[in-house]
C-alpha cells in the first residue's frame, strides 16, 4: 500500500470518526430538547384540532409508529429509508461522487392546506408521466413542503437568489395568498447535466421560463461535495427534505432570530399535520423514483 492509499484511508476514516460524533451530538442535543419540543406540538396540533396527531407522536413506539417527521426515531427512519433507495443503485453501480448529481426541482405553490397541496402533487404525477413515456433513467427524489410567508421574506435579510425566485413563482401562478407552502424535490441522479436538459426538456419551467438560477431544464442541479465521502454525501441528501420544521427558513429584519423566524403556535400545528394527512404509509407519498439509466 503506498502513501497516497494511507492518505486516503486516514482521511476516510477522519471523516467516519467525525460523522459518528456529530452524530452522537446532535442526539444528545435533540434529546434535551424533546420534552420542550413535544410541549410545543402539544399546544400546536390542540389549536388546530388534530389531538389525533398528537397523540400518535407522543405515544410513538415499536409496532405503533407515528410516522411523524417531529418525531426523532421516525424522521431517522424516514432519512434511511430515502438512503436506502439511493444506496440499492449506486452501490450496484459501483458508483462515486462524480458518477452523481444532486438535483432539486421547484414543483410548485400551493395554499396552505391539504386539497391545495394535494392539486399541486397531482399535476407532478403527471408531469413523471409525460417524463417516463419519453425516457428511461435513474432518479430517486423527495418532496418537501416549505411554509413561506412571502410578505415577510422580501422584507428579510434573507438570500436575494429566494427572493427573486419566489417573486418569479408568485407572479407566474398567480399566488394571491402571502402565506403559502413551496414544494419542491430533492433528489439523486446518475443523469449528466446534458441529459438532465434533455429529459426533462421544459416541464420544471415556471410559465415559459427557467426558474432564476437554475439549469435550462429549470432544475438545480449540483455536484456532490468532493471533499466528502460518497456515502455522506448519500445520507446527507436522503436527510435533506426530512426535517422538524418550526422556523421559517428566513429573519425578518429587526428580528432577534438568527436562525429564522419561529412558526407560530397555529402554522406549527396545520405544518404538521399537513405532512401527516399527505405523506401516506412509510412516507410513500412523498417520493418519486424512476429505475433506468439513460445510456
Amino acid at each position: 500500500m503506498g502513501i497516497a492509499d494511507l492518505k486516503r484511508n486516514r482521511q476516510a476514516d477522519f471523516e467516519r470518526t467525525r460523522e459518528l460524533l456529530d452524530a452522537a451530538n446532535y442526539d444528545a442535543r435533540d434529546r434535551a430538547a424533546q420534552r420542550k419540543l413535544l410541549k410545543r406540538l402539544e399546544i400546536a396540533l390542540y389549536e388546530v384540532g388534530r389531538q389525533d396527531v398528537y397523540h400518535q407522536i407522543a405515544h410513538c413506539q415499536q409496532g405503533q409508529r407515528c410516522g411523524s417527521l417531529w418525531c426523532r426515531h421516525c424522521r431517522t427512519q424516514a432519512s434511511q429509508a430515502a438512503a436506502a433507495k439511493i444506496f440499492d443503485r449506486v452501490n450496484l453501480k459501483g458508483y462515486g461522487n462524480d458518477d452523481l448529481l444532486h438535483v432539486t426541482a421547484p414543483v410548485g405553490l400551493a395554499q396552505f392546506n391539504l386539497d391545495d397541496v394535494n392539486r399541486v402533487l397531482r399535476e407532478d404525477e403527471l408531469r413523471w408521466k409525460r417524463i417516463r413515456k419519453k425516457n428511461d433513467f435513474w432518479m430517486e427524489a423527495v418532496y418537501e413542503f416549505e411554509l413561506v410567508n412571502y410578505r415577510y421574506l422580501l422584507n428579510s435579510d434573507g438570500s436575494d437568489m429566494k427572493k427573486a425566485q419566489m417573486r418569479q413563482m408568485v407572479e407566474t401562478l398567480r399566488m394571491d395568498k402571502s402565506e403559502f407552502i413551496f414544494v419542491h424535490s430533492h433528489g439523486v441522479t446518475d443523469l449528466s447535466r446534458d441529459q438532465i436538459d434533455r429529459v426533462f426538456g421544459k416541464e420544471y419551467h415556471i410559465g415559459e421560463q427557467a426558474l432564476t438560477k437554475t439549469s435550462e431544464s429549470g432544475l438545480y442541479v449540483q455536484k456532490l461535495h468532493v471533499d466528502k465521502e460518497r456515502d455522506y454525501n448519500i445520507r446527507k441528501i436522503g436527510s435533506y427534505p426530512f426535517k422538524n420544521a418550526y422556523r421559517f427558513k428566513h429573519t425578518f429584519k429587526g428580528s432577534d432570530y438568527s436562525n429564522g423566524e419561529y412558526f407560530t403556535t397555529d402554522e406549527l400545528g396545520r405544518l404538521v399535520a399537513l405532512y401527516q394527512d399527505v405523506q401516506g404509509r412509510q412516507w410513500r407519498r412523498l417520493r418519486r423514483h424512476c429505475g433506468r439509466v439513460v445510456d
